[in-house]
């Protein structure tokens, strides 16, 4: 047998050799889920929550093309014993709600990435016991994220990048430990306290806009930079009193209202000129213990009115059915 002959029939048993181990160890692709790869998964909303067979995952998406309103369930993936996933990405989805503990039980992936998305609200809780490396909003467009919806939630990165976000409710980041990165982003509305009383290690706002930015106190905060456009208020003075550092002076925070002032740096402004001479105040944040403690109130007075509700409901049917 000439040479060039052998040589191709070594290649071609060592082909089949490689083709028969992977059709032997390769894992089961689940329903409504394409598998480029034994480690990689394209799946449809459809599959969620979806079940994953034991193994381990360099890269599992869900990808909707926006065509369909989904909920995040909890889980959004119901992980088998020794299985492994290092991304996880949620991209081109039109969502309604991220649920609380959508997240539960990927506490080992690396990255999280929710991009191109359409999101009106992510509950408290959501992302509660991950402890990821890298999390990020990637051209998203958020209408609310709750109080406490990145509580007990840890990223060495946690970045909101190129998004629209209406409104960040007061605790939303209560006690992560994350550096907090917002760049060319808008945030409508982000309250009083929604990054205070943590373990944040860095809070970077650049090139964005935060339109109303409540008190927040950066103090405990060891890296704190803004360079950002806000309105300018009687709400802003608190900015100049607790942003005075080097890397987050007032030359750096511009007004993008009231008209009167647009344009100009919040170092050039003074008490006076944000505040009618009646309500001008010492800027103290508000204390966000009472704050949870109001907001958890309202949650439990609501839960009363629920159960009451249904006490209401379910004693007219019985009466109806005597």
């Amino acid at each position: 047998m000439p040479n060039s002959m052998i040589a191709v029939f070594f290649i071609f048993v060592l082909k089949t050799v490689a083709l028969a181990d992977e059709v032997d160890t390769k894992i089961p692709c689940p329903d409504f889920c394409k598998c480029k790869s034994i480690d990689k998964m394209e799946c449809s909303v459809e599959s969620l929550p979806l079940s994953l067979p034991a193994g381990k995952f360099k890269r599992i998406s869900f990808d909707n093309k926006g065509e369909t309103l989904v909920d995040i369930p909890a889980p959004v993936i119901k992980m088998q014993p020794n299985t492994s996933i290092d991304t996880l990405v949620l991209q081109y989805l039109n969502i309604s709600t991220i649920k609380t503990n959508a997240f539960e039980g990927l506490g080992n992936i690396k990255l999280l990435l929710i991009s191109h998305s359409s999101i009106k609200k992510i509950e408290p809780y959501a992302f509660r016991n991950l402890d990821i490396t890298k999390f990020m909003f990637l051209n998203d467009s958020i209408d609310t994220i709750e109080s406490f919806a990145f509580s007990e939630f840890n990223a060495s990165t946690f970045n909101i990048f190129k998004s629209n976000i209406s409104t960040i409710q007061t605790a939303t980041f209560n006690k992560i430990t994350s550096k907090l990165l917002i760049a060319l982003s808008t945030i409508e509305d982000m309250q009083a306290q929604a990054v205070s009383n943590g373990t944040l290690t860095g809070f970077i706002a650049l090139k964005s806009r935060i339109i109303q930015f409540g008190c927040n106190n950066f103090h405990n905060i060891s890296l704190v930079k803004i360079k950002a456009n806000m309105t300018c208020n009687c709400n802003s003075v608190w900015l100049m009193e607790n942003v005075l550092t080097s890397d987050a002076n007032l030359e750096n925070i511009i007004c993008l209202a009231p008209p009167s002032l647009a344009g100009i740096s919040l170092s050039q402004l003074n008490k006076t000129d944000l505040c009618n001479s009646s309500t001008i105040t010492d800027s103290v944040c508000p204390n966000i213990t009472l704050i949870m403690e109001y907001i958890k109130s309202n949650a439990n007075k609501w839960d009363a009115s629920l159960t009451m509700l249904v006490f209401i409901v379910s004693y007219i049917l019985f009466i109806s059915l005597k």
